[in-house]
């Protein structure tokens, strides 16, 4: 589209916004090596990753120079040659949401997968097949065959999935119940996220009220990690 080529040494990693704001992904150490084996010299990954760097082996973090980005002009200025986004800065975006919910809410949500997911596991191989409920398997299997690049199966589930799984007889009894004490008040937590985090999927500001709720939960999810 610009007519200018592409750097074949950058690459970047992350879920983007149609305002153009870079979000948290998973699988960054997997995917970070594997950039460094392709020959790949600079790597941008999502801001709200960062954390992510520290866990990768020193020999990697050598070969590359991963840098953050918040918002995707900060790649595409670097990965195009001779290009400049004609946007300079944020501030010139409508400003929807607050990055710190988006962050939030994203740490949240993966918080809750590694949960269900290392505990399953722990019990079971097959824990998708044997401890999911059918008709969430199927949802999220239908949500995966839309995209391209498939994802673990556990990123396609959302709120009301989470807490199927979780209280879930079986799996309530053998694990989750020593972790989250109380269904009733889960059920609540999880009932009042799903609002949120369909404003923030579709960039929408947040009230005070949900950016409160979103700050308790996540306050909530350090304890329980």
């Amino acid at each position: 589209m610009t007519k200018k080529p592409v750097r074949n040494d950058v690459a970047m990693t992350g879920e983007i916004t149609i305002l153009g704001k870079v979000l948290p992904v998973e699988g960054i150490h997997e995917k970070i090596v594997a950039a460094a084996d392709a020959g790949i010299r600079t790597v941008y990954i999502p801001a709200g990753n960062e954390k992510d760097i520290q866990m990768l082996p020193p020999d990697v973090r050598q070969k590359l120079d991963i840098r953050l980005a918040s918002r995707v002009e900060d790649v595409l200025n670097s990965a195009i040659v001779g290009y400049r986004s004609p946007i300079g800065k944020e501030q010139e975006l409508p400003e929807v949401f607050e990055k710190e919910p988006h962050i939030a809410l994203d740490e949240l949500e993966n918080a809750l997968r590694d949960c269900i997911k290392s505990n399953l596991q722990q019990l079971s191989d097959k824990w998708w097949v044997e401890r999911v409920p059918p008709d969430v398997q199927q949802k999220a299997e239908e949500r995966r065959s839309k995209e391209e690049v498939k994802r673990d199966p556990v990123q396609y589930l959302d709120f009301p999935d989470y807490l199927k799984i979780i209280t879930r007889r079986d799996n309530w009894r053998e694990t989750f119940g020593s972790i989250f004490k109380d269904e009733s008040i889960l059920a609540a937590k999880l009932k009042e996220l799903e609002p949120i985090r369909n404003a923030v999927r579709h960039t929408r500001k947040l009230t005070s009220e949900q950016k409160e709720k979103l700050k308790i939960f996540a306050r909530d999810k350090s304890r329980h990690s």
